[in-house]
């Protein structure tokens, strides 16, 4: 399928942040991509793909994601607060399941991480993970809600 690479510039919360969004030819985002990571903020293709090319079903999962990443962020940074590592393990494990649902590779990614940690009783060496997860949290959103509009 032939599609064009368009670049942008995007201001997220005052880190500018350059973007790749591979665009067919009917003008649909397949993937998009920031160039601070290496895995794609949103794979659509494959996402599609897993679900039969049901793109209303794909609007809807993407719908519930868009509910529930912010408040899971939440209870994230409170179990980091609160140095509770068996919660920050399934809270960011749930990250990475929502994430993995829409083909959020990137913040799939980072949950990951988070996750290996706080199972290894690293929460110390959180802090810096934490805020690139923020920052690919919102990047992730910013890409989804420009594709539901």
């Amino acid at each position: 399928m032939p599609c064009i690479a368009q670049h942008c510039k995007c201001d997220i919360i005052g880190n500018e942040t350059t973007l790749e969004k591979a665009i067919d030819k009917t003008g649909n985002a397949l993937l998009v991509m920031s160039f601070n990571n290496e895995l794609p903020l949103w794979d659509k293709q494959n996402a599609l793909q897993r679900l039969g090319g049901n793109q209303q079903l794909l609007s809807k999962i993407v719908a519930m994601f868009l509910e529930q990443i912010s408040p899971k962020y939440l209870a994230l940074t409170n179990a980091l607060s609160n140095e509770n590592a068996d919660e920050v393990a399934f809270v960011s494990h749930a990250i990475k399941g929502i994430a993995g649902d829409i083909g959020a590779l990137a913040l799939r990614h980072k949950a990951s991480e988070i996750e290996h940690m706080a199972r290894q009783n690293q929460l110390s060496q959180l802090t810096f993970i934490t805020l690139e997860l923020d920052k690919t949290i919102n990047e992730t959103v910013q890409v989804l809600r420009a594709d539901l509009t």
